[in-house]
């Protein structure tokens, strides 16, 4: 898939096992944050476009749902300090979930505009050209 490549381009990392796509990152601070997306629907898809917009749509979701003071919450102790390698200052993580929160906006504009700008165009030409030698 085009939009892998494309991400891996971007410094994300990206792993394939089985019917889920892993995409991550580290933070400034130096979290490994990732999320996965569930493809098993995609394979159902007669057209590549159209699996493409899927996955670049699920990545939207990952963007839209992305909550910082969520994601800062859920990695403190009952003490109120980072926890599992993240910072330990409340403060620190906050900016660092800021931080992938912006991550992920620049990964989604990135992956969007490739999508629209390269990935259907070069679908709708290759419709045309298969059309015009039929």
């Amino acid at each position: 898939m085009k939009c892998l490549h494309k991400i891996k381009e971007l410094g994300w990392g990206v792993k394939v096992d089985g019917n889920f796509i892993t995409v991550g990152k580290y933070s400034p601070a130096g979290m490994d944050y990732s999320f996965d997306v569930d493809i098993t629907d995609f394979e159902k898809e007669d057209s590549i476009l159209t699996a493409a917009e899927l996955f670049v749509e699920a990545i939207h979701s990952v963007v839209d749902d992305f909550d910082p003071s969520y994601e800062a919450y859920s990695w403190l102790d009952n003490t109120g300090h980072g926890r599992n390698d993240v910072p330990y200052n409340m403060r620190d993580l906050y900016e660092d979930m800021e931080a992938i929160q912006e991550m992920l906006d620049g990964l989604w504009t990135d992956i969007y505009n490739y999508y629209y700008d390269v990935l259907q165009y070069e679908f709708e030409e290759e419709n045309i050209n298969a059309h015009c030698k039929s």
